[in-house]
């Protein structure tokens, strides 16, 4: 009488179905995880760009108003020394 080897037949096609699948889904699983850190990575790269404009913005506002205060300090010099004139001119 030979032994029943339905089982072991059984075990041996699920494991090797189990296998294939597992090689499969890996293959799969690693596609996605490289789209999705393509995907973080092109998100980053936009935050940066329109941080990178937002900040461009802001130094050209600031520039211009830096231009404008300097107006206003070489005025105020200017009117300063002309009253320092007239002070020495009150006291002599």
């Amino acid at each position: 009488m030979e032994p029943d080897l339905t089982w072991v037949y059984s075990t041996l096609s699920a494991a090797g179905g189990a296998s294939v699948t597992w090689l499969f889904s890996r293959k799969k699983q690693k596609a996605e995880t490289v789209q999705t850190e393509l995907d973080n990575v092109q998100k980053a790269v936009e935050i940066w760009r329109q941080t990178a404009e937002d900040l461009k913005k802001e130094v050209e506002q600031l520039r211009a108003e830096v231009k404008e205060l300097q107006k206003v300090v070489a005025d105020l010099h200017k009117e300063n020394l002309a009253l320092k004139e007239q002070v020495s001119k009150f006291k002599t």
